[in-house]
């Protein structure tokens, strides 16, 4: 049986998640990582600074829907990241920062350069953790790619170089992702039931909307139902201000004249809405019944 390494089992766990870039400072620590990469065809956008590849990872993942990913290398390189993953656990964005380590076995070097990167990085994180089981390689990516998605949050993985370069046996089994769930018919028969029972609905479009085949639709769901459709800060550009069903999007988290729709409403559909978006207790003080639309729970 043919071998490979842990980081070829890593990538291979990006591949299934359909990953097509990785924003990348290559540096000692990560080069398995860089080499796997090539070796997979992904492609390796090189940066100048660790804090420039995780905000264009958090950018490629507002604007595709995808969990974008950044890797670093260790210590001083991957507090550089630390910023583009706290803006990510913020506005509710999917991110993936993989950083190197030192070897955990043979480590000639001692501290130099070693900072608790995990520790440090918990705080900020939907989930920080270590890889030290490189059996467990593609399992703990699929993982972390997993939760970044599921919760639209940010991740943090890092990856000793030793870990990364220790050889293991050939999967035989692919690896999958979970298919994405749809509404069943009874679901899409209690919302329009709902809907068309209210009398004042308002549709309020969270960062998740603004991606081109959800804005074109919600643009039809405006015309076809004249249901008036306002916008986070997030989903700013989800509907064109110049539709005519558009209203002004909401400002920062406190009264304001675009608040005033909902406290004459009824009903309020969200669509591609996050809590880290717009706290839901500044726009349903009146705690109004919500349909809530996207692909995260509730």
């Amino acid at each position: 049986m043919s071998t490979r390494r842990a980081a070829d089992d890593v990538v291979a766990a990006l591949v299934a998640h359909d990953v097509s870039e990785v924003f990348a400072l290559p540096g000692e620590e990560n080069l398995p990582i860089v080499s796997a990469l090539r070796r997979a065809g992904i492609g390796l956008v090189v940066c100048r600074h660790e804090q420039h590849a995780g905000f264009m990872a958090v950018a490629h993942a507002r604007l595709t829907g995808s969990v974008g990913v950044c890797l670093v290398t260790l210590g001083p390189g991957a507090i550089n990241a630390f910023t583009p993953l706290a803006q990510a656990h913020l506005i509710g964005v999917p991110l993936l920062v993989i950083t190197g380590q030192k070897s955990l076995r043979e480590n000639e070097e001692g501290p130099f350069q070693m900072v608790d990167v995990v520790g440090a990085a918990t705080p900020i994180t939907k989930s920080a953790s270590s890889l030290s089981d490189p059996r467990l390689a593609a399992e703990n990516t699929l993982d972390a790619l997993r939760v970044a998605a599921i919760n639209r949050d940010a991740v943090l993985l890092e990856i000793p170089e030793d870990v990364a370069s220790t050889a293991t046996r050939a999967r035989r089994t692919p690896l999958t992702v979970p298919a994405v769930l749809r509404p069943d018919d009874g679901s899409l028969a209690g919302v329009a039931e709902a809907i068309g029972a209210a009398e004042r609905p308002v549709c309020l479009a969270g960062d998740a909307a603004n991606r081109p085949g959800v804005a074109a639709a919600l643009a039809r769901f405006a015309d076809a139902t004249g249901i008036s459709v306002i916008a986070t800060q997030m989903g700013k550009g989800a509907i064109d201000e110049r539709h005519p069903r558009a209203h002004p999007s909401l400002g920062m988290h406190r009264e304001d004249y675009s608040h005033l729709v909902f406290e004459h409403a009824d009903l309020i559909v969200s669509v591609g809405y996050q809590p880290a978006g717009h706290p839901p207790q500044v726009w349903n003080r009146q705690e109004l019944p919500v349909i809530h639309i996207h692909h995260d729970p509730a």
